[in-house]
């Protein structure tokens, strides 16, 4: 039920576009699979901004996808300044995946979760460092979902992790989120949780939270409902890990992406 419907007299715009912002100088890659998780999940346009190396393997892996340039070898807050015109087209955000940690890149992010309060976020990786800074942005939103492991989320919750903790910190935070794991589970505002069963060990490989980010975000354009999204993205991810004809030693994120076809076809089925 979860699943956008298609109707066959569709076009790209019929099934939203997703923006990743993201990637420096050192992990060129997080953006490009984010993006991958986008399209697959059925979302119509892509659109990417991030430095000079991510922007380069975007476009030699991901001709589909309209790759933006920022100045420098990192995101600083000055990179707000181009994206008004780029928000206009899009519906979901990735906000996060390979940005670093330097001071400038924190100071973007955060900048860049409160100015476009209309929009749909999804932050991971190092965009999750930046919240941890300051949290008091989480609760200024509700159009923000976050998606931490268990390490990310002790540095944000003064080390606590177990799933009371997890599930205090998002009401009191006004938030949603995932903690990822084995069993994943999402948490939203009011206290409610959703376990996800699906998924093996193919995705215990860096690269499956930069898909699944993008996963969410996918779904979320075609449906505008973040919540859910997430909820299917789970499930999506994990069913499309057990499903994959690759071993779970050797399977990847990327490789996981592919099989996303596999899980549209079972359900379709069902």
């Amino acid at each position: 039920k979860l699943i956008p419907e298609r109707a066959p007299n569709s076009y790209k715009g019929t099934f939203g576009s997703v923006l990743v912002v993201g990637g420096s100088n050192i992990y060129t890659g997080a953006p490009y699979l984010s993006a991958l998780g986008a399209f697959r999940s059925g979302c119509g346009m892509v659109y990417t901004y991030t430095p000079k190396g991510s922007a380069t393997v975007i476009r030699n892996n991901l001709p589909e996808a309209i790759a933006y340039e920022s100045r420098g070898d990192f995101l600083i807050p000055r990179d707000i300044e181009v994206l008004p015109k780029i928000m206009e087209k899009i519906d979901s955000i990735v906000v996060g995946p390979g940005a670093g940690r330097e001071k400038e890149s924190i100071e973007f992010i955060l900048k860049l979760l409160q100015s476009f309060p209309d929009k749909n976020f999804v932050v991971d990786a190092d965009g999750l460092y930046a919240l941890s800074n300051d949290l008091s942005v989480l609760a200024r939103s509700e159009r923000i979902i976050i998606t931490p492991h268990i390490g990310e989320f002790a540095r944000m919750n003064e080390g606590k992790t177990d799933l009371k903790s997890f599930i205090q910190f998002c009401v009191g935070n006004r938030t949603t989120a995932i903690l990822k794991g084995a069993s994943s589970v999402l948490c939203d505002d009011k206290g409610k949780i959703t376990i996800n069963t699906t998924g093996n060990t193919g995705l215990a490989k860096a690269g499956s939270g930069d898909l699944l980010s993008g996963t969410i975000a996918g779904f979320a354009s075609q449906t505008g409902e973040l919540t859910k999204s997430a909820i299917l993205a789970m499930y999506f991810m994990g069913r499309a890990a057990e499903l994959s004809i690759v071993s779970e030693p050797c399977n990847s994120a990327s490789q996981i992406a592919e099989s996303y076809s596999l899980v549209f076809k079972e359900l379709e089925q069902k």
